[in-house]
């Protein structure tokens, strides 16, 4: 979906910078991977190549972020970027971004103790029925707004 999703925004214009641990990393290529040539020009997977300092920096510098729920999302939402957060069987209510630039989406509800994936990529099926369509809206209504 990740990949999906930065087609899109690519065709749109955007840069996409990939954040995350080096276990991270491997996700990032498979994402770069997934688009041509001409759009892996405008991707950059930085997934365990920058030191927290230097991921706060350049989070300070995207016009948007969209993020599961992770320490950089509370980064991003710290540096009141706008930002789409993404969650699965982690709950906003315990752990929401702390700013009135960003939007949840989340398609279940309630606290799920099990949060281990149950999808065959390992991923939890929750996470995986949030559509990149869903996501795109959800970003271009926030720049909208921020425009406004």
């Amino acid at each position: 979906h990740y990949a999906e999703l930065a087609k899109q925004l690519i065709d749109e214009g955007y840069q996409i910078v990939l954040f995350g641990s080096a276990k991270d990393h491997e996700a990032g290529n498979e994402i770069l991977a997934a688009l041509s040539i001409e759009q892996q020009a405008w991707c950059r997977n930085l997934a365990g190549e920058t030191q927290l300092e230097q991921a706060v920096i350049l989070l300070a510098a995207c016009k948007a972020v969209v993020t599961n729920d992770s320490g950089l999302m509370h980064v991003a939402a710290a540096l009141n970027r706008p930002l789409v957060a993404l969650y699965g069987p982690s709950s906003p209510d315990f752990t929401p971004p702390l700013s009135h630039k960003a939007r949840v989406i989340r398609l279940i509800t309630g606290y799920h103790k099990v949060r281990k994936g149950d999808a065959a990529e390992g991923y939890h099926q929750s996470l995986i029925d949030i559509t990149p369509q869903r996501v795109l809206d959800e970003l271009n209504e926030l720049l909208l707004s921020e425009e406004g």
